[in-house]
Order: structure tokens, then sequence, then C-alpha cells
């Protein structure tokens, strides 16, 4: 049989080893909280920064709206080129005239 003394040793010696536990599961519930913070931090790091390109986007947009309103279409660039045409026709037959 085991001793009454050996007993109380070995309740003591578990009781140690949980506490050592119990020990080392708070600095890593610590760390796991700092982690945490850093990751949470940093998250509204990246948010402030989507946001900050959202409006970036939204600038960019209206301004690409502007240009295009202002900008000559396709069938603007066609008719100033028939047009040229015509006058180089035009200035031609002056000039076959007078000289």
């Amino acid at each position: 049989m085991i001793s009454m003394e050996q007993k109380i040793e070995k309740i003591l010696t578990a009781v140690t080893e949980l506490q050592e536990s119990q020990t080392g599961m708070r600095e890593s519930i610590s760390e796991l909280q700092q982690i945490t913070r850093a990751l949470r931090d940093g998250q509204e790091e990246t948010e402030a920064k989507v946001d900050a390109l959202g409006s970036n986007i939204e600038a960019i947009a209206i301004d690409l709206n502007a240009v295009k309103k202002k900008m000559a279409t396709k069938e603007d660039l066609l008719f100033f080129d028939r047009k040229i045409g015509e006058h180089d026709r035009e200035l031609d037959k002056l000039n076959r005239r007078s000289s």
C-alpha cells in the first residue's frame, strides 16, 4: 500500500504540475490577446486605407466622366477628317487656278 505521505506527495506534485500548466496557459492567453489586438489594429488601418482608396476611385471616376464629356467622339474626328480633306482639295484647286 501507498503511505499517506506518498499520497500527499503525489497530490502535491499533481497540483504543482497543474499550476505550471495554468501559468503556461495564462502566458499563451496573454500572447493571443496581444496578437488579437495587433490584428484588430491592422484591420482598422486596412479599413481606413480601403476607405481612402474608395474615395480616390470615386474622384477618378468623376474626373473620367468630365473628360469623356469634353473629348471628341469618333464621329467628330471623322467629320473633321472629311472637312480637312475637302479644304485641302479646295486649296489645291485654288492653287492650280492661280498658277
